[in-house]
């Protein structure tokens, strides 16, 4: 798995070194833009399936607060059935800034959505069970639907989220055939597979069979 540590190792080492090399920063950060993992997961509770979700992380850069200092995003989107309501969607959101110092940070707001969507009206905020991710709720609409297209047309789709309530957004855009980065001679070597998309609609499929 692409390994953070290795890059804000070298990013520090660049920024200390001199504002001549700031260049070769800036070039090494775009190079790690990106999603770097993906995964799918199902839950069930005493072997009943309750959930069918993907987990994801990604590094952005925040134009909005930082500068275009790099953020990484990690997190999660599922489905999961509500009682007597249908199919639910559910995202959980946390970042990592690294400059000046790594720390992990919950934000104001969140969002999903495809590429060329809407978000997805009336989603709820949740308390978390980390403090540092911010988690939301929502009943399914066209929008959610738009989401779910896109996760099988195109395997990707869109987070975003803020750092106070009025200011800009910051997105990352979760590329779903992805399943590892390595970090190999100042290159991120993205691994590809249809495995953790499979599995996931694999799920839904059961999912909805419950739900009806």
């Amino acid at each position: 798995m692409f390994n953070f540590k290795a890059f804000l190792f070298m990013a520090t080492l660049c920024l200390n070194a001199s504002a001549q090399i700031e260049p070769e920063l800036d070039a090494l950060t775009q190079k790690m833009i990106g999603t770097y993992f993906t995964a799918s997961h199902t839950e069930s509770v005493d072997g009943k399936l309750t959930g069918c979700g993907l987990e994801f992380a990604a590094l952005t850069r925040d134009f909005s607060t930082k500068k275009g200092a790099p953020v990484k995003l990690s997190g999660s989107f599922y489905l999961r059935p509500l009682p007597q309501k249908g199919l639910a969607y559910m995202v959980k959101l946390g970042g990592i800034d690294f400059q000046p110092a790594e720390a992990a940070f919950k934000p104001a707001n969140i969002f999903v959505r495809s590429a060329t969507g809407n978000t997805p009206k009336n989603a709820l905020p949740l308390k978390s069970d980390n403090p540092n991710y911010a988690l939301i709720v929502g009943a399914f609409d066209d929008d959610v639907t738009s989401i779910l297209t896109s996760i099988v047309e195109k395997k990707e789709f869109v987070v975003g989220f803020n750092r106070k309530k009025g200011q800009l957004d910051v997105v990352a855009t979760i590329d779903l055939t992805v399943t590892d980065t390595k970090f190999i001679d100042g290159d991120a070597l993205r691994v590809r597979s249809g495995k953790p998309l499979d599995e996931f609609m694999a799920c839904n499929s059961r999912l909805i069979q419950l739900a009806k």
